[in-house]
């Protein structure tokens, strides 16, 4: 059963709600909602009650609810789906906002349909089957439609076509928790210009990760869930709020994102992560420890015992575990730019900050891998791989840590 409802009007429905943005959203918008997760079985009951003013409608019930509607927009009707419900004149009334958010977080990220050839990965409905339509109002030259199984005007996921240049996962493949999947890989897909993931947990999914490495621009879907919602805003309470798009979806990435450091052992890392988190109030991880946390062994036992190979090799396991969650500060050890694997996890949930610190001022003390090293060898080695890991470069070069924390904790303040 739905739980009764609180004094908040509106809200938003579905049957597994845990990891919705869609209260913080609306909320900065000025006004209470709260997250009703209904059975399948309380659907009718719920809709005919109508005990709100507004509803937005995600899994599984975008189809479902139409039948319980006494209008339906035209668009939510060419869609095929409803994800938005407001009251007027005493009537419920459906439309479909997902449409919209879509077009706006296309348009924002550059990519174009008009002329291009469209691929849509996750069958035709719901997401899939609105991201179509709109690609063919767009103007797009061909919508092609992937899906498990083959189909008449479907392609399967073992046989994508080849001259996809844009390409739309509506499909929850990469989605957290089991965020390594990807139904397509960028390389196949030579004219590719464009990828756009409705997934927005985590930030930017694997497949537009890939996309971004190769310079194809790309973009997850917190812009089109943040657009959704002011459209829906605008439903329910009269009055446009698209305005506010912009604000929302800045401060929301700024608040959901990690704070990752990478840097030279000994540049202080782990003492910034650990100010900058208690001035933020995020929690404060450190990979090596997490390594001892989860093998009983510090890293330089395991680099002296094991070899370092062994040791990079847990160290990618407790990098891609702590990467799926949010609003972290990560100090992360020296080497780890060292693995691919390691710098595009850190990525797709975070922002990179390359602490830099001269060799002379670095520390070796508990650090096996630098005791008795030419450090400025490997600096000159692992330097390139800082700067492609890294959004910014923070330089730590004076006695205390204060100026580097302060510079980080501006941008989230």
């Amino acid at each position: 059963m739905v739980e009764k409802q609180t004094k908040n009007r509106y809200g938003l429905i579905g049957e597994k709600l845990g990891h919705s943005y869609s209260k913080l959203i609306h909320e900065k918008l000025g006004y209470g909602y709260d997250l009703w997760e209904v059975a399948p079985d309380d659907l009718a009951a719920f809709m005919k009650e109508a005990d709100f003013d507004g509803i937005n409608v995600t899994i599984p019930y975008k189809k479902a609810v139409m039948e319980y509607l006494d209008e339906i927009s035209e668009t939510a009707k060419r869609v095929g789906a409803v994800n938005t419900v407001y009251k007027r004149d005493g009537k419920l009334v459906g439309t479909n906002t997902d449409y919209s958010g879509l077009k706006y977080a296309a348009e924002r990220a550059g990519i174009d349909f008009q002329g291009k050839n469209v691929l849509v990965l996750g069958g035709t409905g719901g997401a899939g089957g609105m991201a179509a339509v709109l690609a063919e109002s767009e103007g797009a030259k061909s919508v092609r439609i992937a899906s498990r199984s083959a189909g008449e005007g479907f392609a399967t996921y073992d046989d994508l076509p080849a001259d996809t240049q844009v390409i739309i996962n509506a499909s929850p493949v990469g989605m957290y928790p089991n965020t390594d999947g990807m139904l397509a890989d960028v390389s196949d897909f030579p004219e590719l210009c464009g990828v756009i993931d409705l997934i927005y947990n985590p930030l930017r999914s694997r497949l537009v990760m890939s996309a971004l490495e190769k310079g194809i621009k790309a973009t997850g879907g917190l812009a089109m869930l943040v657009r959704q919602a002011t459209d829906a805003a605008g439903y329910f309470r009269g009055g446009d709020y698209s305005d506010m798009t912009e604000e929302i979806l800045e401060g929301l990435t700024r608040d959901t994102e990690n704070i990752v450091l990478v840097g030279m052992p000994g540049s202080g890392k782990s003492s910034i992560a650990r100010i900058t988190a208690k001035k933020l109030g995020r929690q404060f991880v450190d990979t090596d420890r997490w390594i001892k946390k989860k093998t009983g062994r510090n890293p330089g036992d395991i680099i002296k015992e094991d070899g370092e190979e062994a040791f990079r090799d847990i160290e990618q396991e407790v990098i891609a575990e702590v990467s799926k969650e949010h609003s972290l500060v990560i100090a992360t050890g020296g080497g780890s730019v060292k693995r691919k694997e390691n710098v595009l996890a850190l990525r797709m949930n975070g922002r990179v900050f390359h602490i830099r610190r001269d060799v002379s001022k670095l520390s070796t003390k508990g650090r096996p891998l630098s005791k008795g090293a030419d450090l400025k060898k490997m600096m000159n080695e692992r330097f390139p791989l800082y700067k492609a890991a890294a959004d910014e470069t923070v330089y730590n070069e004076g006695e205390s840590f204060m100026p580097a924390v302060r510079r980080i904790v501006k941008k989230y303040k």
